[in-house]
C-alpha cells in the first residue's frame, strides 16, 4: 500500500484518487489536477493507512483506553525509519532540496456518512517546516481526532470509531495577501446565476471561524459583471508567520491593520473579475461548489473544494408558537442555519467567556438563546453536548466551519449581525427567525 502520494502520483494513477485512501479534502481536488492544477499549491499526501495502523495498535479487542492515554500514545508514537525516510524525501522534493513552510491538513474519510460534513472539526497546522516539524505536526492532525470536540462530534451523530479514517494532505504555504471563501451559487437564497465571493486580508481562517464579517462581492456567472458590493470593516488580520507547531497549537498573530485599510475593498474590481475567471473555470468541474481561495503575488490560488453538503432538516428543531404582531427587527444578520424559535437570551462577552468553567458556560447556556462574539472552537464543544434554543453571532459566514457546524447542529442561527453583544441584553424575551436572518424583541 503507499503512503505518500504526490499531487502528480494523483494525476496519473486515478484509481487512487478515492476517499478511502486520501480522503475527501483530496478528492474533491481531482477534476482540477488534470487540466487546472495550476491553481493548486504543489502537496502530497499521507494516506489513511497511516492512521488506520496507528489506530489498529489503539483500538485493541474493540476497546479504546482512556483518552489521556491514548493522547500520548500518539504523541510518543515512532513512526518506523522507512516511513520517516519517504516522509523526508517528498518534502524535500517539495521543497525543491530546501525546508519549504507547509500547511497540514486533515483530510477525513468517512464513505459511510456522506451527510456528515466533519467541516472544521479536525485540525489544520499552518508554517510547518522541516521534517520533525512536519512529523510532530501529523501526529497533531490525528490528536485532534480525540480531543473533545472530535470525540463529541462522533458520539453527537452516533458515528462509531471505526467508520472514520485520516488522511493528511501537506501542502505548500501560500502566504495570503488576501483570502476567503467562493460560492457557485447565492448561500443565502441558492440561487445559481451568481458567484459569491467573501474576501479578508490575511489569513481566511477568520472566516471559517467566524471572527471577522467579510467583504461580499456578487459575480454574474455569464458576463463576468460585479453587480454588488459589500465592503465590510476590518481592524485586524490573522497571521501564523511565528507560529511554530512544536511550541503552539492555537495561538497566532493578531495584526492590527493600518487605519487606511479599515474601510477599503479587499480586492479591486480587476481583481474580482480574474477570481470570477477562475470561478467559471471551476463550474465547468463541479455543479455546486465552496471553494477556499488565497491572493499572494498577483496570482489566485485554490485551498480546497467542498461540496455542497447540507442538513436537508435545516435547523427548525423547536416548536415554540411564534408571536403574532411582531414587524420591526432590533437585529438584522446572516441565516447561518434556518428555523424560528422563541425564548430568552444570555449574552457571553469574550471578557465573561474567559471566567467562566466549561460547566459554568453550559448552566448559563443550555435551553437559552446564546448570544456571543464569535464561535470558538472551545463553544462548538460545548454545544456539541448542551442544547440551546437558537445561536446569535456578531461574525459569521453562512458557508464557514461555524455555518456547517450550526446547520448540522439543527440550531436556528443567525451571523454577521456585527453587534448582537451590544444590543441585546441577558433575560430578553426574543423571536429569532434565522429564515431570513432577523432578530425580534417580544
Amino acid at each position: 500500500m503507499v503512503l505518500l502520494l504526490r499531487d502528480f502520483d494523483l494525476q496519473t494513477a486515478p484509481k487512487l484518487n478515492k476517499e478511502a485512501i486520501v480522503g475527501r479534502k483530496v478528492t474533491m481536488l481531482k477534476p482540477l489536477l488534470r487540466g487546472e492544477a495550476k491553481y493548486i499549491p504543489d502537496f502530497f499526501v499521507v494516506t489513511t493507512k497511516v492512521f488506520k495502523d496507528l489506530f489498529e495498535k489503539i483500538y485493541v479487542d474493540s476497546t479504546l483506553p482512556p483518552i489521556d492515554k491514548v493522547r500520548q500514545y500518539i504523541l510518543d508514537y515512532p513512526f518506523d525509519t522507512e516511513f520517516i525516510d519517504k516522509l523526508a524525501y517528498v518534502y524535500r522534493s517539495l521543497s525543491r532540496w530546501s525546508l519549504a513552510k507547509v500547511a497540514v491538513r486533515s483530510s477525513v474519510s468517512a464513505s459511510s456518512f456522506p451527510g456528515v460534513s466533519f467541516s472544521g472539526i479536525y485540525k489544520t497546522y499552518l508554517n510547518v517546516q522541516g521534517v520533525d516539524e512536519l512529523v510532530l505536526a501529523i501526529k497533531k492532525v490525528y490528536l485532534s481526532f480525540f480531543d473533545d470536540v472530535g470525540l463529541h462530534y462522533l458520539k453527537r451523530y452516533k458515528i462509531p470509531f471505526t467508520k472514520v479514517n485520516l488522511a493528511v494532505m501537506v501542502q505548500r504555504l501560500i502566504v495570503p495577501e488576501v483570502s476567503g471563501l467562493a460560492y457557485s451559487f447565492d448561500p443565502a437564497l441558492h440561487t445559481q446565476d451568481h458567484f459569491t465571493i467573501e474576501a479578508v486580508y490575511g489569513s481566511g481562517e477568520v472566516i471559517a471561524d467566524g471572527e471577522v464579517n467579510p467583504d461580499v462581492y456578487v459575480v454574474d456567472k455569464s458576463s463576468l459583471k460585479i453587480t454588488e458590493k459589500k465592503i465590510s470593516p476590518q481592524f485586524w488580520m490573522r497571521s501564523f508567520a511565528n507560529v511554530r507547531v512544536a511550541t503552539s497549537e492555537e495561538v497566532a498573530t493578531r495584526t492590527e491593520l493600518s487605519r487606511v485599510w479599515h474601510y477599503t475593498a479587499k480586492l479591486t474590481d480587476t481583481q474580482i473579475q480574474l477570481l470570477g475567471r477562475l470561478l467559471k473555470t471551476l463550474d465547468k468541474y463541479y455543479e455546486d461548489f465552496t471553494v477556499e481561495w488565497v491572493f499572494s503575488g498577483s496570482h489566485f490560488y485554490v485551498l480546497q473544494v467542498k461540496g455542497s453538503v447540507r442538513n436537508s432538516k435545516g435547523g427548525a428543531h423547536q416548536k415554540d408558537t411564534l408571536a403574532p404582531g411582531v414587524k420591526f427587527p432590533i437585529l438584522v444578520g446572516t441565516p447561518l442555519s434556518r428555523g424560528e424559535v422563541i425564548g430568552k437570551s444570555i449574552v457571553l462577552s469574550e471578557e465573561l467567556l474567559e471566567r467562566l468553567t466549561d460547566k459554568q458556560i453550559q448552566r448559563k447556556i443550555k435551553n437559552k438563546i446564546l448570544v456571543t462574539s464569535s464561535l470558538s472552537r472551545r463553544l462548538r464543544d460545548i454545544l456539541l453536548i448542551t442544547p440551546v434554543k437558537a445561536v446569535i453571532l456578531d461574525t459569521g459566514s453562512v458557508r464557514s466551519d461555524v455555518g456547517f457546524f450550526l446547520e448540522e447542529l439543527g440550531v436556528p442561527s443567525i451571523g454577521g449581525t456585527y453587534n448582537a453583544t451590544k444590543v441585546i441584553e441577558s433575560g430578553a424575551k426574543l423571536h429569532v427567525d434565522a429564515n431570513s436572518g432577523s432578530v425580534y424583541l417580544v
